[in-house]
């Protein structure tokens, strides 16, 4: 097995583009793509966004990286789409933080595990700050990691004892919060919400759900104080802490979405149904549903 990650932009079908030739054989002429980095052209982040949102489309590859021993487990973008966040694993565990640009990483942090460890990661980017996070367990602790785009050194590195698996991370709209959400078999079998403090990674509440199924989705609203969990068999949405609503799940759950300002929610199933409410003031209220049949035999997953 070995990994490889490989960026796609819209690019312009132009001769002298990134990623083409043209060349001329026997008097005839042809168009050759190349997997060319970016940075052989000379342009930078905004020359090639320029390009790209301003002109007739394309899909080329603009680079690609691999690794022979390792898997890219979890990959992150940041809006505004600079930096991309990898982790990866299995015989050559690190994290790695590149700028679009390039397919020469920005800089590596390495893990030093083998086969392991289990995590997540996610980034945000903001007028001033852009931050990236990674939740690893090594098998004996977890750990929750703040860097910038800088140095891999992290700015903050918080170790709780959770032994949690199947997690799910999200920054909040304003970058405030980093939500950590995770399934622990036990006993006892439970699922727990983290809020902390992205600036000093203080933890500022925890809620541990009775739950016998994974968590597969978590969003955050924008200020933070809204959190909408889903688990295989429950919905779940908290606010700063307690418990806002909660329902069973009619079908086994794989996804789920929030409003920014935390007011529409939506879940999916791997059932072929998408169920969206509306939060009403008092309880979340189902709008709307929406349902793909099988075909040939098979359920639709929605994603």
């Amino acid at each position: 097995m070995f990994s490889i990650i490989a960026v796609f932009l819209l690019l312009p079908m132009q001769l002298n583009g990134v990623g083409l030739e043209k060349l001329e054989e026997s008097g005839s002429c042809k168009i050759v793509t190349h997997l060319v980095p970016v940075q052989s052209s000379g342009e930078n982040v905004e020359e090639v966004k320029g390009r790209v949102f301003n002109s007739e489309n394309r899909g080329a590859i603009l680079w690609q990286y691999a690794d022979a021993v390792a898997i890219a487990k979890n990959v992150s973008m940041t809006p505004g789409d600079r930096y991309i966040w990898v982790f990866q694993e299995l015989n050559n565990e690190r994290l790695q933080l590149f700028d679009v640009s390039t397919s020469i990483p920005q800089w590596e942090f390495p893990l030093n595990y083998y086969d392991g460890p289990d995590g997540s990661i996610d980034s945000w980017s903001g007028d001033s700050d852009t931050l990236f996070a990674a939740s690893l367990y090594d098998g004996t602790i977890d750990t929750l990691y703040l860097f910038g785009p800088g140095s891999n050194t992290a700015i903050w590195k918080k170790g709780f004892l959770s032994g949690m698996w199947r997690r799910e991370m999200s920054f909040s709209g304003d970058g405030s919060r980093i939500i950590l959400a995770g399934y622990r078999s036990g006993p006892p079998k439970e699922d727990i919400i983290y809020s902390f403090n992205a600036a000093t990674g203080e933890s500022l509440w925890a809620s541990a759900i009775p739950e016998s199924g994974a968590v597969y989705g978590v969003d955050v609203s924008d200020d933070g104080n809204i959190i909408f969990a889903v688990t295989r068999y429950n919905t779940y949405v908290f606010e700063n802490g307690s418990l806002r609503w909660s329902t069973s799940n009619p079908y086994e759950a794989c996804c789920g979405a929030m409003s920014q300002d935390g007011k529409i929610i939506c879940r999916g199933d791997y059932y072929g149904h998408l169920y969206t409410y509306s939060w009403n003031g008092s309880i979340y209220q189902q709008k709307w549903s929406y349902y793909i049949p099988p075909t040939a035999g098979w359920y639709n997953w929605v994603g």
